[in-house]
This record gives structure tokens, C-alpha cells and sequence, in this order.
């Protein structure tokens, strides 16, 4: 750490550095248009992890019940079912608590994706693990473009906010 606290010479760097260094929360801002996200509490940090890991597993068991196929993407009924579910806590998680939470969401919905299809699952979805967790990236497209979507809204009602006085 250089003197004045300073970790590096960019002062918004520093700022991100900081407020990670000294509480392991992440602190995120809008300046300038240019968007840095928000703080996050780690108690919501938990429950934005928590709510990732349960609508993984939720969503991939509704594409089983919704369709006649274990696997989201075996089914087109299916698939559009489980994304949905994951979509919805997106656009709040974008809307609401910024870019860092969206992504950590979709961390904890990938964690539960997988959890569920390997705890439930057969022998087939276990022997093929190592493959179900990079293919599961591609569940998480859609969710991403929505929660990316509630940012967006977001930001555009603050900026209208702001022109309005």
C-alpha cells in the first residue's frame, strides 16, 4: 500500500480495492455514466448466494416436471420453464442491487445447477460432471441478458430522474 492509503494511482481502483480490503463487501458506483455497481451488505451478499444456489435447483427440477426430460436442455419446454425461473431474481438482482449481485447470483445459480443434477441425477449425469458444468454456462445466457436489462432500466430511470430536477 502506498502512502495515503493509496493501493495504486488510480483513484477508482483504489476506491474498489479499498472497500474490498478493509470489509469484503463490494462497492460499486455510477460516475459518469460509466457503470461500477453498488455496496452490497454481506447479509444480503448471503442472500443473493442463497437465492442463486435455490433457483438453480429449482429450475433445473421444473424442467423435469414441466417436461418429460431430466435435463433443462433436453426439452424446449423445459429449457424456456427453467429460464424463466432463473430470470426472474436476475432482473431484480440488476434492477435493484447492481451488476455485482446479478453476477454473484448467477455464480450461486450455476453452483445449484450443478448440485442439483448431480445429487438427484443418475449415474449418467454424475459420470458425465465434468461436462454438465461447462454446458450448465450456456443456462445462465438468458438470465445474464435479463438481469443486464433490469440494470439497463435502471439506469435509465436515474438518469430521467436527474434531467427532471
Amino acid at each position: 500500500m502506498k502512502a495515503g492509503g493509496q493501493f495504486c494511482g488510480n483513484r477508482r481502483l483504489n476506491k474498489l480495492i479499498f472497500a474490498a480490503h478493509t470489509n469484503f463487501q463490494i462497492e460499486w458506483s455510477v460516475e459518469n455514466g460509466v457503470l461500477l455497481g453498488r455496496h452490497i451488505s454481506r447479509k444480503k451478499l448471503v442472500f443473493v448466494i442463497l437465492v442463486g444456489v435455490f433457483s438453480g435447483a429449482l429450475s433445473w427440477a421444473s424442467a423435469g416436471v414441466v417436461s418429460d426430460r431430466f435435463e433443462p436442455f433436453d426439452s424446449e419446454t423445459g429449457f424456456y420453464f427453467s429460464q424463466s425461473i432463473l430470470s426472474i431474481f436476475a432482473i431484480y438482482a440488476g434492477y435493484k442491487l447492481g451488476i455485482g449481485a446479478l453476477l454473484i447470483y448467477l455464480i450461486g445459480a450455476h453452483v445449484g445447477l450443478n448440485l442439483y443434477a448431480f445429487i438427484v441425477g443418475g449415474a449418467e449425469q454424475r459420470a458425465w460432471a465434468l461436462l454438465l458444468v461447462f454446458t450448465t454456462i450456456f443456462l445462465l445466457i438468458f438470465p445474464l441478458i435479463f438481469g443486464l436489462t433490469g440494470k439497463l432500466i435502471y439506469v435509465i430511470q436515474k438518469k430521467s430522474n436527474k434531467s427532471r430536477g
